[in-house]
């Protein structure tokens, strides 16, 4: 009865799945081509659908797991052996002791764009909430949290429950600050403050920037093309030769002229 059981969920699985992710046979068989399976035709699309009552027809393990990929769920959900989709959704839910659905949903919410600005909702940060305490550092700091609140010893002897309420105040500050630090380093380690500034751009503004760049990047072409970097020692070496130069002339000019002055006034005064 289990072994029906199972192939029962097998077949209404798989296609259920096919029709949730708008697969044809053709269409499925197409994505088995891209994961290995350049054989892949519709007839076992169709033999992997109707799978008889004896087994007759089930695809090898290698195969259940291409299909399982396919459809975007890993292979226990496919033979009815798992309630969530997924195995770490699964283990979630377990750990949580809630419905793998809920676990689902949860995971699927996104934030909203409005007016350009990404709004976070209560579901989606609870989302992330409990996906975080999965961390397995998270987890066992939290259990031994809980473990020190809830395994106090009760005293009959006063001087005794005062000095076991000390014990359990110290133990509970001391674990309550390792996971606040194992929870900070967590979120320092996932949700560091993008550096790029693709991330703080609109699809509209990287495409302004790509203009700005390439305009930069023709100025730039423009300007090797007037002068050769590797030249620009050797002009700017000549245009100083050239400016003493001018400045010798300069100097000789005036002397001559000088000189000139001198003379045409002696020559007035002599006469």
């Amino acid at each position: 009865m289990a072994w029906a059981y199972q192939i029962r969920q097998w077949n209404e699985n798989l296609r259920r799945l096919q029709k949730e992710r708008k697969l044809t046979q053709q269409g499925l068989a197409d994505e088995m081509k891209l994961r290995g399976f350049g054989r892949c035709k519709v007839k076992d699309v169709w033999r992997w659908e109707h799978v008889s009552a004896d087994g007759k027809g089930f695809p090898s393990y290698m195969k259940m797991l291409a299909l399982a990929d396919c459809l975007g769920v890993d292979v226990p959900y496919l033979m009815g052996d798992m309630e969530a989709r997924h195995y770490d959704e699964q283990a979630l839910a377990d750990r949580l002791g809630i419905d793998p659905g809920a676990i689902a949903l949860l995971l699927e919410l996104k934030p909203e764009i409005i007016d350009g600005i990404r709004v976070e909702n209560g579901s989606t940060v609870m989302s992330e909430i409990i996906v975080d305490m999965f961390d397995p550092m998270i987890r066992s700091d939290y259990e031994r949290l809980v473990k020190a609140y809830m395994c106090r010893r009760l005293c009959d002897d006063p001087q005794e429950a005062e000095q076991e309420r000390e014990r359990v105040e110290q133990e509970i500050r001391l674990d309550r600050f390792e996971l606040v630090e194992s929870f900070s380093s967590m979120l320092r380690q996932r949700y560091e403050a993008p550096t790029a500034i693709d991330d703080y751009l609109s699809d509209k503004g990287k495409q302004q920037l790509a203009e700005q760049q390439r305009q930069q990047k023709v100025k730039e072409q423009r300007h090797a093309k007037l002068i050769p970097p590797e030249r620009i020692g050797e002009i700017a070496q000549h245009l100083s030769t050239v400016s003493r130069t001018v400045e010798s002339y300069g100097k000789t000019i005036a002397t001559i002229r000088n000189e000139a002055a001198a003379r045409i006034r002696q020559q007035i005064a002599d006469h």
